[in-house]
This record gives C-alpha cells, sequence and structure tokens, in this order.
C-alpha cells in the first residue's frame, strides 16, 4: 500500500455550515473528526489516526472541527459525544464512528478505504 503525506489530507478548518459544505467536493472522501482540545480520548486517538490517514488515497481528505470552537457545525452535525467521526463521499454521509476504541476506528477506517473500491 502506498504511504502519502498526512499533510496532503487535510482540510484547513471550518467553524460553519457554509465553509463545510464548501469543503465536500465530488470525488473526495471526507472524514470528519469531532473533537474538543479537553478531551483525553480525542487525543489518545490522534496518532492512530495520523498513521490510519496516512495510508489513505490522496482523495480521501479530513476535517478537524473542534467543537468548542464551531458550535454551529457541531448542531448541524449532531455531534452529541467525543470523538466522532463522520464520513462523507461527495456531500453524502456515510458512516459515523463515535469513541476512541482502536479496532473500531480502525474498522470505520478500513469502511473509508472501501469506498475507492466501489468506483
Amino acid at each position: 500500500m502506498t504511504d502519502y503525506n498526512t499533510i496532503s489530507h487535510v482540510i484547513p478548518p471550518v467553524v460553519d455550515r457554509i465553509a463545510f459544505l464548501k469543503g465536500l467536493k465530488g470525488g473526495q472522501i471526507t472524514i470528519v473528526k469531532a473533537y474538543a482540545t479537553w478531551c483525553k480520548p480525542c487525543r489518545d486517538v490522534s496518532p492512530l489516526v495520523d498513521k490510519l490517514l496516512s495510508r489513505m488515497a490522496a482523495n480521501v481528505k479530513i476535517m478537524y472541527v473542534d467543537v468548542d470552537q464551531s458550535e454551529d457545525l457541531t448542531r448541524y452535525l449532531q455531534i452529541k459525544q467525543l470523538p466522532t467521526f463522520i464520513s462523507f463521499v461527495g456531500r453524502d454521509k456515510m458512516d459515523i464512528q463515535i469513541g476512541s476504541d482502536e479496532n473500531n476506528v480502525r474498522s470505520f477506517f478500513r469502511k473509508v478505504e472501501a469506498y475507492n473500491l466501489r468506483k
């Protein structure tokens, strides 16, 4: 599997739903990671997310949403627990993973990876 630079996968932070919707593009797979700076599970899962993301195809992007800085977007995405991961293909919501359990996060990323195989 090809390794990609994780930084190339990051979409600049957004704080409202208008910017969020502009960030979802056709042909692009977007993972939203909703987190808070005070959230220990969010911090603990970050190295795993970075590792898994580095192995994703170039069309897979991640958008970090700090729930304390993005109240409008947090409501729009219906974030209730942290961390929350949501995947989109274009603007279509595909899967949600709540929590930082390693096996569940790995499973979520495998699902995301499989979206490219369905083309």
